[in-house]
């Protein structure tokens, strides 16, 4: 019987870390694709070269940026 009463307080008390644990992962998975969509930003000129390799239409005109 206390192993039963044991299991019910700690169902009930790993619930409340259910969301800080779903909030870690989904900030680690953010940041994964924080850090290159940065360095697309950085260069998208090289990202516009990139998608004309590789066979993608008018890369530089989907770009608003005179410089390139």
């Amino acid at each position: 019987m206390q192993c039963k009463q044991f299991y019910k307080e700690f169902s009930r008390l790993s619930s409340y870390l259910r969301s800080p644990a779903l909030l870690l992962a989904r900030l680690a998975v953010a940041y994964g694709f924080y850090e290159p969509a940065m360095m697309k930003w950085s260069d998208m000129g090289a990202v516009a070269k990139w998608f004309g390799t590789i066979g993608i239409p008018f890369p530089k005109n989907c770009i608003r940026d005179n410089n390139l």
